[in-house]
């Protein structure tokens, strides 16, 4: 048959995925990786990719009336009271986009000009500006120090958005 969607409860994403995965059901609960600083270290959090949804797929036979009572789960996506069915293709472009534990790989893009967060291991965290991507890895970007601006080289991992 195909992919669902599955409206799952207030931050439950992960609870409704391991209750349907226990009952035979196929699961797709897409996840981002996040760089945040908490009590002064860095950590890497995993937050849902399209939050309070997961996918869920549907053989011919199989039945999908206890998904609604699984726990975690709030509801399944209908249109018109019908099971609506999302194409195949939608599904596998992101499954393609994800690596084998469903973590989005996002590549790190940015604009000459844009200002960045540069983040460290010793929590130190400076605002610098983008200037340009050497290769997959490493970025040019500049840094104010003592008044002055210093062109450095920087690993992108280290980079993030300013928000």
């Amino acid at each position: 048959m195909g992919w669902i969607v599955v409206q799952t409860k207030s931050n439950c994403e992960k609870k409704a995925s391991l209750n349907l995965t226990r009952q035979g059901y196929k699961v797709f609960f897409p996840k981002i990786e996040k760089t945040v600083i908490k009590f002064q270290k860095i950590c890497q959090l995993f937050k849902p990719l399209f939050p309070g949804y997961i996918f869920v797929s549907l053989k011919d036979n199989q039945s999908w009336n206890k998904i609604n009572y699984t726990y975690g789960v709030f509801k399944i996506l209908k249109f018109n009271e019908k099971l609506y069915f999302l194409p195949k293709n939608i599904v596998d472009k992101i499954k393609v986009s994800c690596n084998e534990n469903e973590v989005f790989k996002v590549k790190k893009k940015f604009r000459r000009g844009q200002k960045v967060k540069l983040i460290k291991q010793n929590y130190l965290t400076l605002d610098a500006v983008f200037e340009e991507h050497i290769d997959q890895k490493r970025s040019y970007v500049f840094l104010e120090f003592l008044k002055q601006k210093i062109k450095t080289k920087i690993d992108t991992i280290h980079l993030e958005s300013f928000v």
